[in-house]
């Protein structure tokens, strides 16, 4: 009896210790962070040049339930636009009256209710903490929309100026001016510029005038 109490006593431990082991041996569970909206940038990109337009919109932290829209047309610092999310709807309104609709899962926009999912590519792009453009430099061209023209360039940032040459980058010397550290934009006397952060290049938009317009790609150096 003494020896079946020994075996049986032996037998639990050995099953305590299987299971400790066994919890140890599994990785921790990822607890996924809930969905900020106020963390990321809206960017809608023409799908094709003969659709030359983009534009951003941001949801604002600070100004709960305000939404500013950036683009290369006057003002480029764009329309400010109230906007609620709920349920993974974001409603952009305007006097009232809802101007556009996105559904979002899994931090992707997957519908739109009007015609910006047939005219542009539209997307998510979470914000940072720091400048993502300063210090960096751009290669790539200008596209004129519609035809085979292209202007190659360098495209270099550093503080809130930057620069732009051919075939070698210069010293920063025209302001710029910073959209949440991944995005940004240009006033000149005769042009607007707006640049964004998308999978790893940066698109740039460009408005000169009177009536001419440029689309650019650029890869960091």
């Amino acid at each position: 009896m003494k020896t079946l109490k020994i075996i049986s006593l032996l037998l639990l431990l050995i099953g305590l210790l299987y299971c400790r082991n066994d919890d140890n041996g599994k990785e921790p569970e990822t607890v996924e962070e809930p969905f900020d909206i106020t963390d990321y940038v809206l960017v809608a990109l023409a799908k094709d040049d003969n659709q030359f337009s983009t534009f951003i919109l941001t949801f604002e932290k600070e100004a709960q339930g305000k939404s500013i829209e950036y683009h290369t047309f006057a003002p480029i610092e764009g329309y400010n636009y109230n906007y609620t999310f709920v349920d993974g709807i974001v409603k952009i309104y305007s006097a009232g009256y809802v101007v556009r609709e996105f559904k979002i899962q899994n931090k992707t926009i997957v519908s739109s209710n009007n015609a910006d999912q047939l005219n542009y590519k539209l997307a998510l792009v979470k914000i940072s903490n720091t400048n993502q453009l300063n210090g960096n430099t751009y290669v790539g061209s200008w596209r004129v929309p519609g035809t085979n023209t292209q202007y190659a360039v360098n495209l270099r940032f550093s503080g809130t100026h930057y620069s732009e040459s051919y075939p070698n980058p210069i010293d920063p010397n025209h302001e710029y001016k910073i959209i949440k550290n991944i995005a940004a934009y240009s006033i000149e006397a005769n042009k607007r510029s707006l640049w964004i952060l998308v999978d790893g290049k940066l698109e740039g938009y460009r408005d000169l005038f009177p009536f001419a317009q440029q689309i650019g790609t650029f890869q960091k150096q």
